[in-house]
């Protein structure tokens, strides 16, 4: 069996989507590639290379997850990751006001550890990626890119309600990443 590319992601609600992607069209196609709406999400944890047959455990661990009946969450400012001074990704920071995000993160990855499954040991920050910086690009077009990222206004949505939590595969591309849902689980849902 192959190796599947796989992470756990919060489903977006259509409506946000469609801003965000209105939000992405104020970037220049020569410097950014964003990401299209449908594949817009927030990942939880990202799992990589893992084996097929490992799937069914994965979905038996998101059934067996304790989840909140919902979570409440804001995206806002623009945030370049890793970092300012070395940009691949263009995202937007994620807030939490009512609780539940950090602490569901923290158990999906316990989850994972306690079952043997491996992750990105990076420690969880919330945002939503909105774009990636092309690879090409110039010291000049990156700072370009750059001075775009500082100066793009805060996204403005509101508040919104992640639908779900999905284990999702992810096929590179040269068009850009295909993602699968291998098991979902709806917020309010009965483990």
């Amino acid at each position: 069996m192959a190796d599947l590319r796989l992470f756990f992601s919060l489903d977006l609600p259509a409506r946000l989507k469609e801003a965000l992607s209105r939000y992405q069209r104020t970037l220049p196609r020569s410097l950014f590639r964003p990401l299209k709406p449908e594949n817009l999400h927030i990942t939880l944890a990202f799992l990589g290379d893992t084996p097929e047959e490992e799937v069914p455990h994965l979905s038996r661990l998101l059934m067996d997850l304790p989840l909140p009946s919902r979570l409440v969450l804001t995206a806002g400012r623009p945030l370049a990751l890793p970092s300012l001074s070395r940009i691949s990704v263009l995202t937007l920071k994620v807030g939490n006001p009512g609780g539940g995000l950090e602490d569901l993160a923290s158990s999906l990855r316990e989850a994972l550890l306690d079952t043997g499954h491996s992750f990105d040991p990076k420690p969880f920050k919330a945002h939503l990626t909105l774009a990636y910086l092309h690879r090409s690009l110039s010291p000049g077009e990156r700072e370009e890119a750059r001075e775009i990222i500082l100066s793009l206004p805060p996204f403005r949505f509101g508040r919104f309600s992640p639908e779900s939590i999905t284990l999702m595969q992810s096929t590179l591309t040269p068009a850009g990443s295909i993602f699968t849902p291998l098991a979902t689980r709806s917020f309010g849902e009965e483990a």
